[in-house]
């Protein structure tokens, strides 16, 4: 078993990252090395098929996707889509030793004690993460809301589609990260893949999933902060803060100060998680780098406060950057915001089913 991968289909996957405020398609060829681009889309969603539960309205949803598909030709019919992390359970657990089979009944049987909900309101799965020696194994529990679930397949069920991998947006974004920073994976590393409402955290060491997480803020909360202190409203905030573009005069550098003020806020609250994600963690090694991605990445001082907050490096992650690109191909809007949906285009039928007679 994989994350969530009992949907998974021996197909080649077109990535679906269904954000609060757009939708990402991603599609590549892995038959090739290195992973040629086929597709790289995005395209807006109304404010109002989404909340903090979810998927509000997966008709309207399912509609505007398959509304989307029609007008640019795509023609697949399966897709990975990813669930968002504040409505996943994740806790890493070590067990004895034992067949696949086994593990998957004493997983089964460990859940209902280790999964905060009522096992019947949520869908579980694993994944082996390697040896912990002494005749163990360190599993990775992951449990999600099946109402979330459901929604998410709903509207891409009204799109006419099917789902061929259901991941985690925090699993796609190490899956990425570890195509295209190979040489980091001795380190110890924070991916941090900020979006409209929440960011989801990952803490990758030595190659593993030791923490995966999120914090209730994103590039909305810098946006909506810096418009109420400059007074303007949020679509002016928004355009300063991507485009770097405004008015003009002082009322232009109040907005861009008010960014600043508000993007370093966000850096310490971010720093203040990033220490409390590593102690529960519970790693000897410091993580001793930052990479952000996603909409909000490049908020203007955003890095630079981060670097001065928590004494490390902070660079943006281009999740693009491993892959040649097809004729013709064109990306639309920044690579940065592309980090799940690449994530999600990785992911093939049976990549994360383990072997367990190597650990014996």
């Amino acid at each position: 078993m994989g994350i969530f991968g009992f949907f998974e289909k021996a197909v080649p996957p077109l990535a679906l990252d269904i954000g609060a405020s757009s939708c990402k398609v991603l599609e590549l060829d892995t038959s090739v090395t290195p992973h040629r681009l086929l597709r790289c889309h995005r395209f807006s969603l109304p404010a109002d098929i989404s909340s903090p539960q979810g998927i509000s309205d997966p008709q309207k949803a399912g509609k505007c996707i398959a509304d989307y598909f029609d007008a640019q030709g795509i023609t697949a019919q399966d897709v990975s889509v990813a669930i968002p992390s504040p409505h996943v359970f994740t806790k890493r657990v070590k067990v004895p030793l034992m067949g696949y089979s086994d593990l998957e009944s004493h997983i089964s049987y460990e859940a209902v004690n280790l999964i905060p909900q009522h096992q019947k309101g949520v869908k579980i799965d694993f994944h082996v993460l390697g040896s912990a020696g002494k005749g163990q194994l360190e599993v990775l529990l992951v449990g999600a809301k099946n109402d979330v679930v459901d929604s998410i397949l709903a509207a891409v069920e009204w799109a006419g589609l099917d789902v061929n991998v259901l991941d985690v947006d925090v699993f796609a974004l190490s899956n990425i990260f570890e195509v295209v920073h190979p040489e980091a994976k001795n380190r110890t590393t924070a991916l941090v893949n900020i979006g409209s409402r929440y960011s989801a955290v990952t803490i990758v060491s030595h190659n593993k999933v030791v923490f995966a997480g999120d914090l209730p803020m994103g590039g909305k909360t810098v946006t909506d902060a810096a418009a109420q202190s400059a007074n303007v409203s949020g679509g002016v905030a928004e355009q300063q803060k991507v485009h770097g573009s405004s008015s003009g005069g002082a009322s232009g550098e109040l907005l861009q100060e008010a960014l600043f003020l508000a993007a370093e806020s966000f850096a310490g609250e971010l720093s203040r998680r990033l220490n409390m994600f590593w102690n529960a963690a519970e790693i000897e090694d410091a993580i001793d780098s930052i990479y952000l991605s996603g909409g909000g990445a490049r908020t203007p001082g955003l890095l630079q406060s981060l670097e001065g907050k928590t004494g490390l490096s902070a660079e943006i992650l281009d999740p693009l950057s491993a892959f040649t690109k097809a004729d013709g191909v064109e990306v639309e809007g920044d690579p940065c915001g592309y980090s799940i949906a690449a994530g999600l285009a990785l992911r093939v039928s049976g990549d994360k089913a383990t072997d367990l007679g190597e650990y014996s």
